[in-house]
């Protein structure tokens, strides 16, 4: 409940719109001048007003917040040379600046590490702006805080005051210098300009016939801005009224207020009690008299406001989220007149819930005005055009330009004429191992195209033409696009340019890439009509940012000269993260969801106060730990500006105040704030729980899901929807086709719930083909010939089958320096390969010859390392384990006890496994081997033969460890196919040979053998994984059938998640559609959050 302070003593404005509309009305639209705290005030105002004008027009009348009344004072002084106005964005970079050039004279801020850094953290950065702007708005300047490091005994805290009076002084000469200041600097110079003498032809020539200043909605005034509005005192046949929420006997309340209030007073100002006239104007006294002060005042009682006030408890924050969804739709159904725009929810950490409300609002269809303020730094839009610029700074890395080609912000077809294909410049890299560097990766493209050509010349195998000459045009491609990037687009940057240069080029390249085309052409199935606005704002911002930055540094700071990239991309990401931007207010458009701080000077039909939570609101008490005691705010001090806060949300609202917090959050029991407990003590309000709220249906969400519950518990009456009709017809009318589908779709699938007969439900992982693409999709996996790994795959989980082999879903991976895994496992296969076939033709055991079989091997190695280009530190680290493990390896042949011969080497069998180089010429066949109904193609590593009978071995450069459980689950079947496979080509080649065991091959590091599945005739001393000839072939016939049961699976569409939770660590810890699986939600949560 305000008090009026006015000034001369005997001006009375007891109703400030009442005395604005009487002079609008009158065509006095210059004789006053309007103050409010915030823009957004003043944008409401302007439409207010306007009613009160002949025809619904008017001139431009005098709204000002402080700030903008101070900006109209400073530039009507006629100033020789005024100053230039910085933004935020600019005074973050001159503080950035000043920091830098006296870094070496800073002790504790000086950043540690090495010498000659010049950069703060970001957040000490951050909390120095704010502590020293802070101090400015406070009215407390340098020579101030030399006093205060005087009186200091804290050695820490002088520290601190000494570097920040330093960066302070810095800041101030690099604005005197430049021509700059600040928001704060206005009041400042401001105060230091005007006196008895010249305020009043300065006022005067800024509003000429102003003769009332209104001032309203201020919770308090800052010195500097106290000593603006008692100068106004000295303006001739001006009256100053300010309405002022305090009570001096409340000081648990208003103590904060009262050395301001004293100023006000003592400058003249007289005071005069508003009286209440309305039920609001009552309860918003009794507050302002009792709230926080009901011990020890002359209390009354508390005040009945069970009809207007009312308090919901809900369980958690989402809960809390749509129980107001669910109060905002009940207001509007018992009210239909209402404005939208004078609901407010609003919330002191806006950062637990903006996003819900978006989310939720959206469902239940509430408009909401959310006045966020977002980060440009972190716009995906300015991200991509600061990732276009770095291109050439960061060496031309790839990950930079991959994802400067994938934005959907440029249109590159407009620069080059084609589409530029980011896939292809990935691949390559990825193939060739480059990181970064345009002439090594200009160099070695080329260099690979002329190998690629030369080995089409020499080959004669047709399926080995058709993969290289793949490959080749690949490479072409990329090279093409990557020329055409850096040529025509890139390169326009690659000189120094002015500021006005670097501009020009960059709008233009911009403009050529259609970037605000780019913006609108995002399909509305990705981004939201918001999502789209946002990204044109924060575009618009992005121009304006720069420039400012740009004229500021050319014309201000007189740096004209030319500077390379690097500098000005500096200044940009130096400049951008304190820029802000926000979306277009939409006027009467929904509900206003906001912070409380922002609802100042605003007024409300329905006030909802959100997450009141204890330790958020009120908070904890945090001291600025950059300023030393005498400085600081006092916890006091901050438990009275947030009970203020409190005071101000609760008490505006015309009908109806409501008030909510959550029980719980995650797992965490939340304390609902005490402001509740203080409110309880001196009012009487309604307590509800959010279940209240759950017996109507306020979206068409929660219509479809009782509806959908309503009839799964009432399937007895599901044959015909007549039956919807009879009980539901006033919904049959309204929502019949959605009614019916609903009802047709749950009439099946609780059918097939209660009895599983036949198909199961599709969220239970079963694809069950309508369209003709799905059909096709599914029908290809009938003729499909398969690889081992591929059912292994479907083995281990058959949803990662169907996100990898039937969607076709590739993530992007990084580019690795060193080999991959499989480029590793390539390498030491085609080693063993070449040694194993050269040396088939010295018909020798190793062990009859060691020493020669070393020597191949390690010459074989060499050879077979310098086909790969890789220039890293660690190389030869990876270059001598090849070449300790190939010793090792034939070291392990030497003393092999089985008396098995190596014969047969990578043995091919079907059509698509690779070059048939390399490729054993004797075994290999082109056709795939049918086991039961499923084709299978695949390379077996070796096979070693002793009379008419056979083992085989896969090599393997990681783990090889198989138990038994894992073969009778299907998650590893390679050797027992092997085995089968085998046998079956040794048929096709018309000999009888019959496998008696297969082993994993380590050949990497540890070097051995290790036993899959063998025949107890042929085991070892400690060998596990043997069986009797009975039980090994039952094995392998298990194993087949296995294969066959899992093929059919995929055939039938069955993609469900894994079923082996013993597992559940080796399957999906790695596993790279983990972030799209149901995993988390359905199995073992916990454990598998924990190393997913």
């Amino acid at each position: 409940m305000s008090v009026i302070l006015s000034f001369p003593p005997g001006t009375r404005v007891a109703d400030i719109k009442k005395e604005i509309e009487r002079r609008i009305r009158a065509g006095k639209f210059d004789t006053f001048v309007y103050i409010v705290p915030t823009r957004r005030k003043i944008r409401e105002l302007r439409r207010e007003l306007l009613e009160f004008s002949n025809n619904g027009v008017m001139p431009e009348i005098n709204l000002f917040t402080l700030e903008l009344f101070a900006r109209r004072l400073y530039y009507s002084a006629n100033l020789e040379k005024p100053k230039r106005l910085i933004s935020e964005t600019i005074q973050s970079l001159l503080f950035q600046i000043a920091i830098e050039d006296i870094i070496d004279e800073l002790t504790y801020f000086k950043p540690p590490g090495q010498v000659g850094q010049k950069e703060l953290p970001r957040g000490t950065l951050n909390r120095i702006i704010d502590t020293i702007i802070g101090l400015k708005e406070d009215g407390i300047y340098p020579a101030k805080l030399y006093e205060e490091i005087e009186k200091v005994e804290k050695i820490e805290d002088r520290i601190k005051l000494q570097d920040l009076v330093r960066i302070y002084e810095r800041y101030e000469g690099f604005l005197m210098s430049n021509g700059f200041i600040d928001v704060p600097g206005i009041f400042k110079e401001l105060n230091d300009i005007l006196n008895w003498e010249n305020v009043n032809s300065i006022f005067r020539s800024a509003f000429y016939n102003v003769d009332l200043v209104f001032i309203e909605g201020f919770s308090m005034f800052r010195l500097p801005e106290t000593n603006l509005i008692k100068i106004l005192t000295k303006v001739h046949d001006l009256s100053t009224v300010i309405f002022f929420d305090y009570f001096e006997k409340n000081n648990n309340l208003f103590g904060h207020l009262d050395e301001c209030y004293n100023r006000l007073v003592d400058a003249g100002f007289k005071r005069y009690e508003v009286r209440p006239k309305t039920e609001n104007d009552k309860f918003a006294r009794h507050l302002n008299k009792y709230l926080f002060n009901y011990i020890g005042s002359n209390f009354k009682g508390k005040y009945d406001a069970k009809g207007y006030v009312t308090l919901i408890e809900a369980s958690d924050r989402i809960d809390e989220v749509r129980t107001i969804a669910r109060v905002i739709k009940k207001i509007v159904s018992e009210r239909p007149d209402i404005d939208l725009s004078k609901i407010c929810v609003a919330t002191y950490r806006p950062d637990k819930y903006t996003n819900l409300f978006r989310e939720i609002f959206a469902i239940y269809g509430i408009p909401a005005n959310i006045t966020d303020r977002f980060y440009l730094e972190r716009s995906p839009l300015v991200s991509s055009i600061v990732s276009l610029l770095e291109i050439p700074i960061n060496d031309y890395r790839i990950n930079d330009i991959i994802k400067v080609l994938m934005s959907p912000y440029f249109d590159f077809s407009s620069v080059v004429g084609r589409e530029l294909k980011a896939e292809n410049i990935y691949i390559v890299s990825k193939e060739l191992k480059i990181k970064n560097g345009r002439e090594v990766w200009y160099e070695r493209v080329k260099r690979r195209i002329e190998i690629l050509k030369s080995k089409l010349e020499m080959t004669n195998d047709q399926d080995e033409y058709e993969q290289i000459q793949k490959e080749k045009e690949i490479f072409e491609s990329a090279l093409f696009d990557f020329e055409d990037l850096m040529v025509k687009v890139v390169d326009k940057f690659n000189k120094p340019m002015t500021p006005s240069e670097f501009r020009d080029n960059l709008y233009g390249i911009l403009a050529d890439l259609k970037v605000n085309e780019q913006i609108l052409k995002v399909p509305r199935k990705i981004a939201t009509h918001d999502e789209i606005e946002r990204d044109a704002r924060a575009y618009q911002k992005f121009i304006e940012t720069l420039d400012e930055l740009l004229e500021v540094f050319e014309f201000n700071m007189r740096r004209r000269e030319k500077y390379g990239l690097k500098y000005y991309v500096d200044l940009i990401k130096r400049a951008l993260p304190r820029a802000r931007y926000n979306i277009r207010q939409k006027f009467g458009y929904g509900v206003y969801v906001t912070t409380l701080e922002e609802t100042r000077g605003l007024n409300f039909d329905v006030m909802i106060i959100a997450g009141l939570v204890d330790t958020e609101f009120p908070s904890v008490y945090e001291p600025e730990v950059f300023l030393s005691e005498g400085l600081r705010k006092t916890r006091k001090m901050h438990k009275l500006d947030e009970r203020y806060l409190f005071y101000q949300g609760a008490v505006n609202f015309k009908s109806h105040l409501y008030m909510t917090y959550p029980r719980t959050d995650n797992d965490n029991e939340l304390v609902r704030s005490r402001f509740i407990d203080s409110l309880e003590q001196v009012i009487d309000f309604e307590t509800v729980d959010s279940s209240a709220f759950k017996d109507w249906i306020y979206s068409a969400d929660e219509l479809y899901e009782r509806y959908g519950r309503f009839l799964k518990f009432n399937s007895e009456n599901l044959n015909s929807f007549d039956f919807i009709e009879r009980k539901f017809s006033k919904l049959v009318e309204n929502y019949g086709d959605s009614l019916k589908r609903v009802f047709d779709i749950s009439r099946i699938n609780i059918s097939r719930s209660e009895t599983h007969e036949g198909d199961y439900l599709e969220y239970e992982g079963i694809v069950k083909p309508v369209y003709e693409e799905e059909r096709r999709k599914l029908g290809e996996h009938e003729r499909k010939i398969f690889s081992i790994s591929q059912i292994e795959t479907y083995g281990k989980c058959p949803y990662r089958y169907f996100v990898e082999r039937v969607l076709g879903l590739k993530g992007v991976e990084e580019i690795e320096e060193l080999l991959t895994p499989i480029e590793r496992g390539i390498l030491y296969h085609e080693v063993l390969y070449e040694f194993y076939t050269r040396w088939r033709e010295t018909g020798k055991l190793v062990r009859d010859d060691v020493d020669g079989a070393l020597s191949l091997i390690k010459e074989i190695a060499k050879k077979k390392v310098r086909e790969f280009e890789i220039s890293h530190p660690l190389w030869e680290i990876e270059v001598r384990e090849l070449e300790r493990s190939v010793v090792a390896f034939v070291k392990n042949e030497q003393n092999m006890s089985l008396n098995f011969k190596p014969t047969y080497f990578e043995v091919a069998f079907g059509p698509k496994v690779g070059a048939r180089r390399n490729s054993d010429r004797e075994l290999s066949i082109n056709d795939p081997i049918e086991l039961g109904r499923v084709k299978i193609q695949g390379k077996i590593d070796r096979i070693d033969v002793a009379n008419n009978e056979f083992i085989v071995y896969d090599y393997k450069t990681g783990s090889g460890y198989v138990n038994q459980e894992q073969i009778e689950k299907g998650i590893h079947l390679q050797i027992p196919l092997y085995i089968k496979i085998a046998e079956e080509i040794f048929k096709l080649k018309e000999r009888e040979l019959e496998g008696i065991g297969g082993y994993n091959y380590i050949v990497r590091r540890d070097v051995k053998s290790k036993a899959v599945l063998i025949q107890e005739k042929i085991r070892r001393s400690r060998e596990s994984n043997y069986f009797n000839k009975e039980i090994f072939k039952q094995k392998i016939d298990e194993a087949v059938g296995k294969a066959n049961q899992f093929v059919d699976g995929i055939i039938e569409g069955k993609f469900n998640l894994t079923e082996h939770d013993e597992s559940l660590q080796s399957i999906c810890g790695n596993c790279p559609y983990i972030e799209i699986c149901r995993i988390n939600e359905v199995k073992f949560g916990v454990q598998i959050k924990s190393w997913g």
